[in-house]
């Protein structure tokens, strides 16, 4: 079972991939980039 520590570290990962992933898209009306936009933001 992984510790707290790592599912953390995991997440903060994980959601500088889907930052990058964001700021890549050029169309900010996309699906995608709506998608994920109110997936992640808060």
């Amino acid at each position: 079972m992984p510790s707290a520590a790592d599912i953390i570290r995991d997440s903060i990962a994980e959601f500088s991939r889907v930052q990058n992933w964001m700021l890549a898209i050029e169309d900010k009306g996309s699906a995608v980039y709506q998608s994920m936009y109110d997936r992640y933001s808060v």
